[in-house]
């Protein structure tokens, strides 16, 4: 079976700044060896109060939103929501300089996209544990990537995917990657 995990922690504060939120959602995303696709999507939202920074050397600081953590080491955090589960405690550890650089300066200045993206860390191994509706799972040496995605609103109707993990026919590593954005104007 393939897996993927994605983890995003959103600040999020409205023009007017009449709403001003955290959010945290996970999505678990699984291929069963029978070519079969699941997932799981839940997401906690919280006053803009259960933001709090933690301070890292070298001015990397992380973020937590109440149990919630991200930092440039680990990332911790469980999301119960009617009847279901992700509860993921895992450790990043750098690899590989960081190689990879968006290249939206086209879509920026043609205002299709209204945010921009930074990519803090592409080569990175985490470890650790991730349990998905009372199945809990081992993660050694799973590739990933920490980017960080801001702005003063999310382009509308947008959906980037983005890949530097790829190995040949023999399994060894190779330097490729793939990035595809779809968009739409208001």
């Amino acid at each position: 079976a393939s897996r993927a995990l994605w983890v995003q922690f959103s600040l999020l504060i409205s023009k007017n700044g009449f709403r001003k939120i955290s959010e945290i959602q996970a999505i678990y995303f699984e291929r069963t060896q029978a070519g079969e696709s699941r997932r799981v999507v839940l997401q906690q939202t919280r006053g803009l109060s259960a933001h709090t920074r933690i301070p890292q050397p070298k001015g990397n600081d992380g973020i937590r939103i109440d149990q919630y953590e991200l930092t440039k080491g680990r990332t911790q955090g469980c999301i119960e929501l009617r009847g279901q589960k992700i509860q993921w405690d895992f450790y990043l550890h750098e690899t590989l300089p960081l190689k990879f650089k968006h290249r939206l300066g086209p879509f920026n200045r043609s205002k299709i996209l209204e945010h921009s993206v930074f990519t803090a860390l592409d080569g990175f191994l985490f470890e650790g544990t991730l349990e998905v509706n009372g199945r809990e799972m081992q993660w050694r040496g799973a590739p990933g990537m920490l980017g960080h995605i801001y702005g003063h609103r999310y382009s509308h109707s947008w959906v980037w995917a983005h890949c530097n993990s790829f190995t040949d026919g023999d399994g060894r590593s190779i330097d490729v990657v793939f990035d595809g954005l779809s968009t739409r104007a208001w």
